[in-house]
């Protein structure tokens, strides 16, 4: 059988197109890492991670100039999101996680000064951001659950 040119370019482009179809992968995994990142961004220690491998991900595929180069920036866009949310989280929420850990520690006098005097904790009225009326609340029903 003689080679005809056709025959080439036939599997020439069917070369080239497996080759392009499979690169489209990585941008996609970028993609679905950096929505995954996106819903569980409050829980930063599962956002971080998964946000940074997506901005690698998508990194790789827009420097090699690979296929889905909307993908890629769509995962770099929500893992960008993501991770910024989760930094401001973590800001936010690193000293009420002190002054729950000291309400943890002292449950017992906490509960029994406020009790028999209606003294509300300092990292009680911390949470609450000084409002004396929310922390006393939350005292109360601190107080009833922990008795």
């Amino acid at each position: 059988m003689a080679f005809e040119p056709n025959d080439y370019n036939n599997s020439y482009n069917m070369d080239y197109q497996e080759q392009n179809n499979g690169n489209k992968g990585m941008a996609i995994a970028s993609m679905v890492l950096g929505i995954i990142a996106l819903v569980t961004c409050i829980c930063y220690c599962t956002a971080i991670p998964l946000g940074i491998v997506s901005i690698i991900l998508a990194i790789i595929v827009l420097v090699k100039k690979k296929n889905g180069k909307s993908f890629a920036i769509t995962g770099i866009i929500t893992s960008g999101i993501a991770i910024i949310i989760s930094i401001v989280t973590l800001v936010v929420s690193a000293p009420m996680v002190d002054n729950i850990n000291d309400l943890i520690e002292n449950a017992d006098v906490y509960s029994q000064e406020y009790i028999e005097y209606g003294t509300i904790p300092q990292s009680v009225l911390d949470m609450f951001g000084g409002d004396e009326e929310l922390a006393d609340q939350f005292m109360q029903g601190f107080s009833n659950e922990y008795e």
